[in-house]
C-alpha cells in the first residue's frame, strides 16, 4: 500500500514537502504516486513550466515522468541493501528527491519511506551448534544458544525459535530490553551417555508476520524459508511442503518450491474475502525416520 503525507506547502518560491511510502521489493517502473496531482498542479503547464528533477538529488530508485508528474520506482528496492545502516540500526529507510518547476519557481522535496517486508529468512551463525553436557547435569539446567539473525524489522523480525520434539530438552525463550529474542535449552530428563552419547535436534525460527498487497499476483514472493540439516547426503537434503494442516482455501492461494523453501503466491488474493491467511509448512530432511520441522506464516491482505 502507497502511503502520502502532505507535509507544507507553500506558494510563490516557497517549499513543500511530500511523503510516500512503497514496500521493497518493488520492480522497476512500479508507481508509487503522482507528485502532480498530489500538490493540485496543472499538469498541462508542467512541460511550460520546465518541471524536472534537481540534479544533484536525484536517485537511481526513483524515476519522475516530467510530462505527467508521476513517480515511480526506478530499480528493484532492496531495503537491506539500500539501507543497509539503517536496517541494522532498524531506522527507517528513506530515499529523497527534489523537484521544481519555473515561472514562479517552486521547489517541492519528495521523500520515500521503502517499508520492509519479510524477505529474509533468519540465518543461525553455524548450521551445526555443538552443546557439550555433562552426564550428571540435573534436570533445569540451562544452555545458552548462539541467535539466529534477521535483517528483516518490525513485525517481520525473528519472533520465535522452536526445536523438534524430544524428552530430554525443552527449549526457553526470552526477550532483551531491546526487543531481540535468545533461546536456552533446558535439561528437562537426566542424560545417560551409554544408553545415547550424542542427541540431534533441528533449531528454528518458526513464526512469521507477512503483509501482502490484495493486487500481489501469483508468483509473487511471500516469504523465503531457510532450513538447514547438518547429516550428510540424503539425510541432509531438506525437503519444503504444505502440511495437512491448512485449509483448502490457503492450499489454493499459496504454494511452496520444494527445494529452495520460497512461499508464493499461486492464487487470486482477496481482501474482502479474508484479510488473513494462516500458512503451515513443514521442512524434513531425505534420511530414514525424518522428524520434521515446522513453522507457521501469518499473511496479513492489505486492501487497495
Amino acid at each position: 500500500m502507497f502511503v502520502l503525507v502532505l507535509v507544507l506547502s507553500l506558494a510563490h518560491g516557497g517549499l513543500a514537502q511530500l511523503r510516500y511510502s512503497v514496500p521493497e521489493e518493488q520492480e522497476r517502473g512500479t508507481l508509487v504516486a503522482n507528485i502532480a496531482e498530489d500538490l493540485g498542479l496543472d499538469v498541462t503547464k508542467l512541460h511550460a513550466r520546465r518541471f524536472q528533477t534537481v540534479p544533484s538529488s536525484r536517485t537511481p530508485y526513483l524515476e519522475v515522468n516530467v510530462e505527467n508528474g508521476a513517480l515511480a520506482v526506478g530499480a528493484r528496492t532492496d531495503r537491506e541493501e539500500i539501507c543497509r545502516q539503517s536496517a541494522q540500526q532498524q531506522q527507517p529507510c528513506l530515499l529523497h528527491l527534489e523537484v521544481f518547476l519555473e515561472n514562479p519557481l517552486e521547489l517541492f522535496r519528495v521523500e520515500v519511506e521503502v517499508l520492509d517486508v519479510n524477505d529474509n529468512a533468519p540465518v543461525f551463525p553455524s548450521s551445526d551448534i555443538v552443546v557439550e553436557i555433562t552426564e550428571s547435569a540435573t534436570p533445569g539446567t540451562r544452555f545458552p544458544l548462539e541467535s539466529a539473525a534477521d535483517p528483516d524489522v518490525g513485525t517481520n523480525a525473528l519472533s520465535g525459535y522452536a526445536i523438534t520434539g524430544n524428552e530430554y530438552f525443552s527449549l526457553d525463550v526470552q526477550t532483551q530490553g531491546d526487543g531481540n529474542r535468545f533461546a536456552e535449552l533446558v535439561l528437562e530428563k537426566p542424560l545417560d551417555r551409554e544408553r545415547q552419547a550424542v542427541h540431534r535436534y533441528v533449531l528454528t525460527a518458526p513464526v512469521y508476520t507477512v503483509n501482502l498487497r490484495e493486487d500481489a499476483a501469483p508468483g509473487t514472493l511471500v516469504i523465503q524459508l531457510n532450513a538447514t540439516d547438518v547429516d550428510e547426503g540424503t539425510n541432509g537434503e531438506v525437503v519444503y511442503s504444505l502440511s495437512s494442516h491448512n485449509l483448502p482455501s490457503v492450499r489454493q492461494l499459496f504454494a511452496v518450491d520444494g527445494r529452495s523453501g520460497r512461499v508464493e503466491v499461486a492464487g487470486a488474493v482477496d481482501y474482502e474475502e479474508s484479510n488473513t491467511h494462516q500458512i503451515y509448512v513443514q521442512a524434513r530432511d531425505m534420511g530414514p525416520n525424518a522428524v520434521p520441522a515446522h513453522c507457521k506464516v501469518l499473511v496479513k491482505v492489505g486492501g487497495l
